[in-house]
């Protein structure tokens, strides 16, 4: 049996995972247990949630979402009768905060825990399932040359970005214009979908941080970007597209080598990246330049506003 410590966050659970030590992570944890929304204790052994309210979400759609993340300071990987009085313990509380607390949820299932899966189907009803993510990271990065030298990878300026704004947006809004994430999926919120992923480009794009978007030119051509941010830990691929114009010159993958070259060799960081479960083209480029899936979650949606947007 392997017994860890989760909390849901990308960058920090890298770092227990390529050093295989939670310690870090549990005591983590143990410090911000008076957070939690919820929490069960059992001797060293801590089961909680946090249910925050997503200010941004909440503003395009009217009406308060919240999202739902889990805290275990120690947990088996595999089934364990023991724990699974004390997860069921924790979901049955969710269940009834989800009823007493109007509004949209997404809950978010960390995958690897069976005993949290199960305490969820026993609990939790009347959700949507709005798809998964899987999350990638690569500690060093093969030896892949870049045969196109008509490609050109930098990282923009503010006055790039200025000049190109136009550009690179309508590249985005091709490139995301089949783009079925979860909110997306939910019959509930897909009306609106695009204006989030439209209000994140806008922040990249008009809040200049240097070194935070990489642009791929072919012949002197902008033909896609993608967007980073670093944190203590890591560096985190955040969005990225290509023109459709220009698909199959290798500027993905040449974008994403730019990208991990830069996170481990210049700021000696881990680079992380994620995505969904199904888009397996992306994690065909990723797997080819080194990168390895480490953590992955569902992502569950419960309408508890019961309105039209």
């Amino acid at each position: 049996m392997a017994m860890i410590s989760y909390r849901d966050d990308m960058s920090i659970l890298v770092q227990c995972h390529v050093n295989n030590d939670y310690g870090i992570l549990e005591k983590m944890i143990s410090s911000q247990k008076n957070d939690l929304t919820y929490k069960v204790e059992h001797k060293n052994n801590l089961y909680g949630y946090k249910s925050s309210m997503v200010e941004t979400l909440s503003s395009i759609y009217g009406i308060p979402i919240y999202v739902t993340k889990f805290y275990f300071s120690r947990i088996e990987t595999t089934h364990s009768e023991s724990q699974c009085v004390f997860i069921d313990k924790l979901f049955e509380h969710l269940s009834k905060y989800i009823h007493d607390v109007k509004g949209y949820h997404i809950i978010r299932i960390p995958s690897q825990f069976v005993d949290v899966i199960k305490s969820y189907n026993r609990y939790i009803r009347n959700m949507a399932f709005c798809g998964g993510t899987v999350a990638y990271n690569c500690i060093r990065s093969k030896l892949t040359t870049i045969k196109n030298n008509k490609l050109e990878i930098f990282f923009a300026d503010e006055t790039y970005i200025e000049k190109h704004t136009m550009q690179l947006r309508a590249i985005a809004k091709r490139s995301f214009a089949q783009y079925s994430g979860q909110y997306h999926i939910s019959s509930v919120t897909e009306q609106k979908a695009s204006m989030i992923y439209e209000n994140w480009l806008a922040g990249i794009f008009e809040k200049y941080v240097p070194n935070t978007l990489a642009i791929a030119q072919y012949n002197g051509e902008l033909v896609g970007f993608h967007s980073i941010e670093e944190d203590n830990f890591t560096i985190n691929g955040i969005l990225g597209a290509v023109s459709d114009d220009y698909r199959n010159l290798g500027a993905y993958k040449a974008i994403i080598k730019f990208c991990i070259d830069y996170a481990l060799h210049e700021k000696e960081k881990l680079f992380i990246i994620s995505t969904q479960f199904d888009n397996f083209a992306v994690q065909g480029v990723w797997t080819s330049l080194g990168l390895k899936p480490y953590y992955s979650f569902y992502n569950f949606h419960i309408d508890n506003y019961s309105i039209q947007f």
